[in-house]
C-alpha cells in the first residue's frame, strides 16, 4: 500500500509545532539569566563551611542604619540582649508583662522608680549588681560567672527598651 502524498507531513508540522512551543517556553530563561538551556547553572554548595565562599567586604550587616545599635547611655546590643533573655531569664522572668512568673516581671522595668525585687532604684548600676551577684534571697540566681561584661551591657539594652 502506497502513502498518501502529504500524509508525512502531518506528524512533521506537529513535532514542529511542539518544537517551537518549548523554544519559546525556553526563551524567558534564556533571556533573563543569560543562560542557554544546554548549559549548566550553578548548583547548590553541600552543607559544610559557607563561609570558605564568602567575600570579606561583600556585605557587612553592621554597617546597616540601626543594626543591633543599643539604646542611648547603653553599650550593649539589643538583638544579643534579647537572645541572652530567651537563653537565661525567660524561665523565671516575664518580657512583656509587669507581673510575677517565678521572678517580677520585667516589662518597664527600667522604667519604674525601683527594681521590683530589691527595690533599690531603677539605674543601670542597680539593674547590673542584681544580674552579676543575683539576690538568693528572692531566689535570684547570680549571672556574673557566668555572662561576660559585654553580654550583660546587652541584656541591660535590652531590658531597657522593655
Amino acid at each position: 500500500m502506497k502513502p498518501k502524498v502529504g500524509s508525512m507531513q502531518r506528524p512533521i508540522r506537529k513535532s514542529f509545532g511542539l518544537l517551537l512551543v518549548v523554544a519559546l517556553a525556553s526563551l524567558p530563561l534564556i533571556v533573563c539569566t543569560g543562560n542557554k538551556p544546554s548549559e549548566q547553572t550553578a548548583q547548590p554548595q553541600p552543607a559544610g563551611d559557607v563561609t570558605a565562599d564568602i567575600q570579606p567586604d561583600a556585605v557587612n550587616l553592621n554597617n546597616l542604619p540601626g543594626a543591633g545599635q543599643p539604646q542611648a547611655g547603653t553599650a550593649g546590643d539589643v538583638a544579643a540582649g534579647k537572645v541572652l533573655f530567651q537563653k537565661n531569664c525567660v524561665l523565671c522572668h516575664n518580657a512583656d508583662k509587669a507581673g510575677k512568673k517565678i521572678g517580677p516581671g520585667l516589662k518597664g522595668v527600667f522604667k519604674n522608680k525601683e527594681l521590683p525585687a530589691s527595690h533599690q532604684p531603677a539605674t543601670e548600676a542597680n539593674g547590673r549588681a542584681q544580674i552579676e551577684s543575683g539576690n538568693l534571697s528572692k531566689g535570684m540566681p547570680a549571672f556574673g560567672a557566668k555572662l561576660s561584661k559585654a553580654e550583660i551591657d546587652s541584656l541591660i539594652a535590652y531590658l531597657k527598651n522593655l
